[in-house]
């Protein structure tokens, strides 16, 4: 997987160097391509599932499927 490093907010391309892939989970990787805010947004939603599932603590990991839309 491949993401380039500019962040832009809005048409204002203002960040040149933006790292766009994240690992969530053992078994996902996302990346994003629009706004930063959006994707700082989707970023904040996959910390607090990953907060949640160590807080579980029953051995589960993430899959794909906990975390597509």
């Amino acid at each position: 997987m491949a993401a380039d490093t500019l962040g832009s907010y809005g048409s204002l391309a203002r960040f040149r160097d933006e790292r766009r892939l994240k690992e969530v989970g053992e078994h996902t990787i996302i990346g994003g391509s629009s706004d930063i805010a959006d994707y700082h947004h989707i970023l904040h939603m996959l910390e607090d599932l990953e907060t949640e599932n160590v807080e579980w603590d029953d051995g589960q990991s993430i899959l794909l499927k906990s975390v597509r839309t």
